[in-house]
């Protein structure tokens, strides 16, 4: 399939194109719109369409009958303000960014992922997020001791520890906005015998002015992977934490100050649980455990 570029408003220039892998722009119904181009000679169109997004692969662009190149099209057909913010922001790190001409494929696989994002259902929790901003503020303060501590951050949210050093060390987040340390646990982020587990336990401090949630997510996209930052805007969109709605704000330096860490060895546990006992959650106070310095906990693996 052949479309003409000039469909495409945009500021680049057909030169400026020819050394670039993906541009945005809107289409000619104005609808916010990346194109991306394809690594391969595969003309065989293709079309996928959702409530959110229409994209056409392997679509032939040209200028007065020129051909330009085969470019896979991705339109957000969504013009509120939200969604908007949303399609652009991640179209700026997983496509423009990168700058990477992608296959058919994986220009389907983002689009089944951005759908996910775009599907989510919104309900505030202010227990999510003050454990995300926890997640996120850990995750800063540890980049400056060690900047691969991002790529060791669980890719889903299901996962049952946040920071996977390998297969054996991990480390889990808790974050309070209680004057003292008490975190609740699953008995399985603590008691691990196979397993080398810390704990990360941080103590918030909100203010009306601060560092956000909005603006910590949005810093904190700069260094992840493209599976890590679909992740993170889907729980940006589930949480409402968008530029209307910032989330919780902290005193960032004031969060690093409260960081401790502790050994999961330490802490008080229930022992091994018997067969046919499941989901089994409990709070620990950790005010009167020891703590150990974080150069203690061997990121490198």
């Amino acid at each position: 399939m052949k479309e003409d570029f000039n469909k495409y408003i945009t500021d680049i220039s057909v030169d400026e194109l020819n050394h670039t892998n993906a541009v945005t722009c809107t289409n000619n119904e104005g609808y916010s719109t990346i194109l991306v181009r394809s690594n391969g000679n595969n003309v065989n169109s293709l079309s996928f369409d959702n409530d959110f997004f229409c994209m056409k692969n392997n679509i032939k662009l040209s200028i007065d009958n020129n051909d330009i190149g085969i470019f896979h099209i991705l339109i957000c057909k969504k013009s509120d303000e939200e969604n908007i913010a949303h399609f652009k922001r991640v179209c700026n790190y997983l496509f423009l960014k990168q700058n990477k001409a992608l296959s058919a494929d994986e220009m389907l696989n983002l689009f089944n992922s951005l759908e996910t994002i775009f599907n989510s259902s919104t309900i505030r929790d202010s227990a999510s997020e003050i454990g995300l901003y926890g997640e996120l503020a850990l995750l800063n303060y540890m980049h400056n001791l060690d900047d691969n501590i991002y790529s060791l951050w669980h890719n889903n949210f299901l996962c049952k520890h946040d920071v996977e050093i390998n297969d054996r060390v991990k480390i889990e987040i808790k974050t309070t906005v209680k004057d003292f340390r008490k975190h609740t646990f699953s008995h399985d982020q603590i008691y691990r015998p196979r397993l080398k587990v810390y704990v990360a336990s941080l103590v918030l401090k909100p203010v009306e002015v601060g560092m956000s949630l909005y603006d910590l997510c949005l810093s904190t996209m700069k260094l992840l992977n493209s599976e890590q930052i679909i992740n993170l805007e889907k729980q940006m969109k589930k949480l409402g934490i968008n530029g209307n709605y910032n989330g919780i704000a902290c005193i960032l330096a004031e969060v690093y100050d409260e960081i401790k860490f502790y050994d999961a060895d330490d802490l008080p546990k229930i022992g091994n649980i018997p067969d046919g006992i499941s989901n089994v959650h409990y709070d620990v106070d950790l005010s009167n455990i020891e703590t150990i310095p974080v150069r203690n906990i061997n990121i490198g693996g």
